[in-house]
């Protein structure tokens, strides 16, 4: 089978694409949640803030649909996380500044 060279060029250009892509998202910045508590939830932007220690301030967190909820140890959704929930896991904040959760576990404070 002969390939013509528009379509050799079209999957060069797509494999670059493609290298690109994942280069962009090996920059972003890993961010550790430890045990932050929830502040305010917007469930329509998809936000979380959490509060983290006086010198590192609260943090803005966007829900994606590629993030991993986790709640009592059980698979669980954004509408189930509250305020005053404690949170650990991960994030990732890009170049931009956004910051979008990887893996979120959450569990009811301790009073």
């Amino acid at each position: 089978m002969k390939t013509n060279r528009t379509e050799l060029t079209k999957e060069m250009i797509l494999a670059a694409l493609i290298l690109v892509g994942s280069s962009l998202q090996s920059l972003a910045e890993t961010i550790k949640l430890t045990d932050s508590q929830i502040g305010s939830i917007d469930r329509t932007d998809r936000t979380l803030t959490v509060n983290r220690s006086a010198q590192e301030g609260p943090l803005t967190i966007y829900i994606t649909s590629q993030t991993q909820l986790f709640k009592n140890g059980e698979p669980a959704t954004s509408a189930e996380l509250e305020v005053g929930d404690v949170v650990r896991g991960s994030a990732r904040r890009f170049s931009d500044g956004k910051i979008e959760a990887v893996r979120i576990y959450a569990r009811k404070a301790e009073n």
